[in-house]
């Protein structure tokens, strides 16, 4: 793996926790919208990384959503620092090395892990954060917003990279 890879992967890192820290900023102002105007938004960032993704070669293409994968928990990481228990911490670490761990196996090449860590990463935004115990120290409209752009991205990874409808048609990554 080369070191532009390691580069790439610790600036996703900490794109995740510039996210975090501005989604608890802004947290008070986004107070009081509605529920469905939080999930468009979260559609429309996930929509935003596929059509940005589409200006690539397929392979990178498959990188940058691995890389966007591998920063995705360090925001809840930051809500927990900023407001958990001390044990949520821990929590929140495993959730790093899990999904860091998926987004690095896609920076290998595998849309499988990718498409796996995308839709994961939703069952952990509800599960845990919206509706789950996470949810006393998790900004409140994070895990919806996260949940849609999560959702969106793991059906388009899966279905591009993953089950073209016509085989002579898919994505062929090279291999590693």
């Amino acid at each position: 793996m080369s070191s532009v890879r390691y580069a790439l992967a610790i600036c996703g890192i900490c794109v995740g926790g510039a996210v975090g820290l501005l989604s608890i900023v802004l947290d008070r102002h986004l107070a009081g919208l509605p529920t469905s105007v939080i999930c468009l938004s979260g559609l429309a960032l996930g929509l935003l990384l596929i059509v940005f993704t589409r200006f690539w070669e397929p392979a990178q293409a498959l990188e940058i959503f691995a890389l966007v994968l591998i920063g995705m928990p360090m925001p809840y990481l930051l809500f927990a620092i900023h407001g958990a228990p001390l044990p949520w911490l821990g929590l929140e670490g495993i959730g790093l090395v899990l999904f860091g761990s998926m987004g690095w196996g896609g920076l290998r090449g595998s849309p499988r892990l990718v498409a796996l860590g995308w839709a994961l990463h939703s069952v952990w935004d509800v599960g845990l954060h919206w509706v789950g115990p996470g949810a006393r120290y998790t900004v409140h409209w994070y895990p919806v917003v996260c949940l849609c752009a999560d959702l969106s991205i793991a059906v388009y990874v899966a279905c591009v990279y993953m089950w073209p409808g016509d085989r002579q048609s898919a994505v062929r990554l090279p291999t590693r």
